[in-house]
């Protein structure tokens, strides 16, 4: 029986089997501080500009410097301020997902149930 499971999982490894679902995924390109000022120059709406970034889940970690750039090129505040808050917007996701994917387990020599602290990005679970 070993040997029949080892073939069969050789088989569909060779067939394609473990190309899985993430090989159809297209994710959207990403939008550049450049692309953003060339549509703001345009005279796209902000609210366009917006949809476009939420669309394609671009993340900007932005210091003043590229605030006042970005203004200085016309670019309008509402889209400023969203771009700022994307990085905020990212962790905070990051930080449910890996909320919600903590597993309850028991300690024998810690002897009660615990969610096991994740330690990564600087966020997720630490309750110790």
């Amino acid at each position: 029986m070993p040997r029949f499971a080892f073939a069969l999982c050789l088989v569909w490894l060779l067939i394609g089997g473990a190309t899985g679902c993430h090989s159809h995924v297209v994710r959207p390109e990403p939008v550049t501080t450049t692309s953003i000022i060339g549509m703001s120059k345009q005279g796209v709406p902000p609210d366009a500009i917006i949809e476009k970034i939420e669309y394609s889940g671009t993340v900007y970690h932005m210091d003043s410097k590229d605030v006042v750039d970005l203004g200085k090129a016309g670019v309008d505040s509402r889209v400023i301020d969203h771009m700022m808050h994307t990085a905020e917007r990212e962790a905070r996701r990051r930080a449910r997902y890996y909320h919600r994917r903590a597993v309850w387990t028991y300690d024998p020599w810690y002897p009660h149930w615990h969610r096991p602290p994740y330690i990564g990005f600087g966020f997720g679970y630490h309750g110790w």
